[in-house]
């Protein structure tokens, strides 16, 4: 499982691909992936750690009009359950530290690698205990777009497994506030998103309880925060002054992918489109 979401990761950001007979590409790791380290069994950001993000920065390997690859690892010692938690707790950490130096969410992919498989032994491995860092192409922040078919689109983002609007996004919601008042025949849809739900991620002590297979859980907690995002979005608009009977929210969850110009987008966020129709 390491090795090979690594290659899938590296193919995302990479053009130096290797076509199979299968048809799956596989890509050559990135020179440019780094490494951050952890101690055993946690989660939090050493010094170290830090420092070497920052560095990244500094250097801009990484900056705020870049996208980037985020992969969580855990090494063998201890259950296998609870390692892969792990590994996701210390990739939000590392994506929790990267949106904090402005970088925007949608320019972020996290994932989980989960446990590194390999012989155990009494002490583990320290080097497994990480997050590699993919920095990727640099993009152009989005903008509320008109576009000439009269429909108008605009993206809120939003912190991982949260309803919190990434501060960046509020300017794109004054400005929506704008166009609709400017347009009062102007309706909207408000579709809310996720980019990925984890079981360990749940904070609903109920619902994990409730004796769902994992499967149904996601699609029920993926739609139910994609839900009470596009509410967050609709509170919004409506008190800045644009009347309810305007604003209808839809749920996608995590099940329907965003293209915009032939390109996949990542989730945590709500797309606005709104139509003189």
């Amino acid at each position: 499982m390491y090795k090979y979401l690594f290659i899938a990761i590296a193919c995302l950001y990479s053009t130096t691909c290797i076509a199979q007979q299968s048809d799956v590409k596989m890509c050559k790791p990135r020179k440019n992936a780094t490494n951050v380290y952890f101690k055993l069994g946690s989660s939090i950001l050493t010094n170290a750690t830090i420092n070497t993000i920052d560095s990244l920065f500094y250097n801009d390997v990484l900056n705020t009009k870049r996208r980037v690859a985020i992969v969580g690892y855990a090494d063998v010692l201890g259950e296998s359950t609870s390692n892969n938690s792990l590994a996701e707790q210390r990739a939000e950490a590392v994506y929790n530290y990267i949106i904090s130096m402005g970088v925007d969410s949608a320019y972020i992919q996290i994932f989980a690698g989960g446990e590194v498989q390999r012989e155990k032994t009494v002490s583990g491995y320290p080097e497994d205990r990480k997050v590699t860092i993919v920095p990727g192409e640099d993009v152009k922040p989005e903008k509320v777009i008109m576009i000439d078919s009269g429909t108008l689109i605009a993206t809120v983002n939003f912190e991982f497994y949260s309803i919190g609007i990434i501060p960046n996004s509020m300017p794109v919601l004054d400005t929506v506030v704008k166009i609709l008042k400017a347009h009062p025949g102007m309706k909207v849809l408000a579709d809310g998103y996720v980019c990925c739900i984890h079981f360990g991620c749940c904070k609903d002590v109920d619902v994990r309880e409730s004796g769902m297979k994992e499967e149904e859980f996601r699609i029920f907690d993926a739609n139910r925060l994609s839900s009470n995002r596009a509410n967050v979005v609709f509170t919004y608009l409506t008190t800045h002054g644009i009347d309810k009977s305007r604003i209808k929210c839809n749920a996608y969850g995590y099940q329907r992918t965003i293209i915009r110009d032939g390109k996949k987008i990542h989730g945590n966020r709500v797309e606005i489109l709104a139509s003189t129709k």
